[in-house]
């Protein structure tokens, strides 16, 4: 009776087996989540710790301004949290997209001026003209008619710059009295204010030209003046508060002196027009922010909000969007949707950053349902970490392209390598194998014939992987990996040992990346 019993109870065990995957319904997709998150209208329902970052930025009181973290971080969740925290007053917050900065044309725009060949000394200029055209953003808000808005900036003006005024004006408007772009008004600015400069300590004498027609300093002053009125006048201009929201920098930016030189300029024009009632809120590659001409950086630390997750805070993220996506409780996403320890090879397999781990978590559940099962299983973590490492190599070379081309070609020359090796071992094997694969012009070497300025010295080429995050460094064969600094960069010694960061390991089938 006793074996009848046990034998019924074990039948009835795998009946009662969960199906999480829910294979049969076409309506449980296998994401958990936008992966871009300014796309995610459900964001709110699963952001973990408010806290850390979104309170600040919705605070109109806090001067944290510029959040700045690497690329999947959750920079642009903070922002689109902002719009769904203020969903009510939609119409205050300002969205700026790259095309709108203009930085695509700066990457084409010809230096033949003094201003352009010279965007570094002329900061100050670049930052009055953004300071106008920001302010003509809000005030387009808050007064909506053409009518209202026009007179608004001639009483700002006054009657005697009424000439400077309507000049003005024509930037900010059409022909057919249509607002137009942030990008136009930029640009025809800076045509505007043609410099004619002779340079002496700093000062600058210089021209403007006023509806085609040239004007002396006092006008070129004038015409500043009046420019700076605009931003100076703007919040006792205002009658509500405003968010100004800007993402994406790195869409168009090529790392140009004229363009970091604009960026830096809107960086010192967003610092000071955030304060009430307007809270000016950016998303700022780490990378970018390092290559702007700022002078006195370590004054902007109370603008300045660096981003960091650690592993508890993303798991919770992970678990949030389980538990909504496939209804489950919290004590059955590890366990039972995944297995128990799941997340710790998952996060020792990405770089922490939560974008990563919403797409590795994607790719389980997507693998665990192909194959039929019903929860995922451990071989659906290791092929969905698996394809994750080889899509994080291609984005890898996308973020990197625009200083070393076809990075991943490189990249992939390390497949069927040990995970770790010694300097030496790099030199021989792999700077002094590239060098001659450029000298021959073998195969796709060309792409990546920018390496002949790196092989000469491996170090410097070392250097190279270590600050995109691929290798990780040692001090000596004995000593554990650690992530590089790029803040703080170690020295590359002879006894200096790298490590291949774990992400790319299941991509690259590195020796004894076969065994989980």
């Amino acid at each position: 009776m006793s074996r009848f019993t046990l034998s019924e109870a074990v039948s009835m065990r795998k009946l009662i087996v969960k199906d999480y995957l829910k294979a049969a319904d076409s309506s449980i997709t296998p994401d958990f989540g936008r992966v871009v998150a300014e796309q995610d209208k459900e964001l709110a329902d699963y952001y973990v710790a408010p806290e850390r970052y979104v309170d600040r930025a919705v605070n109109i009181a806090d001067a944290a301004t510029f959040f700045v973290g690497p690329k999947g971080i959750g920079k642009s969740a903070i922002l689109q949290m902002v719009r769904l925290t203020r969903a009510s007053e939609e119409n205050r917050i300002i969205n700026i997209a790259p095309d709108d900065l203009a930085f695509s044309a700066l990457a084409n725009i010809e230096a033949s001026t003094p201003l352009m060949k010279d965007a570094s000394n002329n900061q100050w200029l670049f930052k009055s003209l953004w300071d106008y055209v920001l302010s003509l953003e809000v005030l387009r808000r808050e007064f909506q008619e053409r009518s209202a808005y026009e007179n608004h900036l001639k009483k700002l003006f006054k009657s005697e710059n009424e000439r400077k005024a309507q000049s003005l004006l024509k930037i900010s408007l059409s022909d057919d009295g249509s607002l137009q772009s942030l990008s136009n008004t930029i640009l025809q600015l800076v045509k505007e204010v043609e410099i004619s400069a002779e340079y002496d300590n700093a000062k600058m004498s210089g021209k403007v030209t006023v509806d085609g027609k040239p004007s002396g300093k006092g006008d070129y002053l004038n015409l500043l003046g009046l420019v700076n009125s605009v931003a100076k006048s703007l919040p006792l201009s205002l009658k509500h508060p405003y968010y100004i929201l800007i993402d994406d920098l790195d869409l168009h930016w090529s790392d140009t002196q004229i363009q970091n030189s604009f960026i830096a300029a809107l960086f010192l024009s967003l610092r000071s027009l955030s304060k009430p009632p307007i809270k000016c809120v950016v998303a700022m590659r780490d990378h970018i922010y390092r290559s702007l001409p700022l002078k006195d950086r370590d004054k902007f630390h109370d603008w300045v909000c660096e981003l960091d997750w650690d592993f508890v805070n993303v798991k919770n993220m992970i678990t949030k969007r389980v538990q909504r996506k496939l209804k489950c409780l919290t004590h059955e996403v590890w366990g039972g949707v995944f297995p128990e320890n799941a997340f710790d090879k998952m996060w020792h397999h990405t770089f922490g950053r939560p974008r990563e781990l919403v797409r590795l978590a994607s790719l389980c559940f997507q693998e665990g349902r192909r194959q039929g099962h019903l929860s995922v299983e451990e071989t659906d973590v290791a092929a969905a970490i698996r394809k994750f490492s080889d899509e994080r190599i291609g984005d890898l070379a996308s973020e990197v392209q625009h200083v070393y081309p076809s990075f991943d070609l490189l990249v992939r020359k390390f497949a069927g390598w040990p995970k770790e090796f010694s300097l030496e071992d790099f030199s021989v094997k792999f700077a002094e194998y590239i060098d001659m694969e450029v000298q021959l012009q073998e195969g796709y070497s060309a792409r990546y014939a920018w390496t002949r300025g790196f092989t000469q010295e491996p170090k410097n080429l070392a250097r190279i992987f270590l600050e995109t995050g691929f290798f990780m460094i040692k001090s000596n064969r004995n000593t554990p990996p650690r992530r590089y600094d790029v803040k703080n960069p170690q020295d590359i010694t002879d006894d200096t040992w790298f490590a291949i960061h774990p992400t790319y390991w299941y991509g690259l089938n590195l020796i004894g990346s076969s065994d989980f």
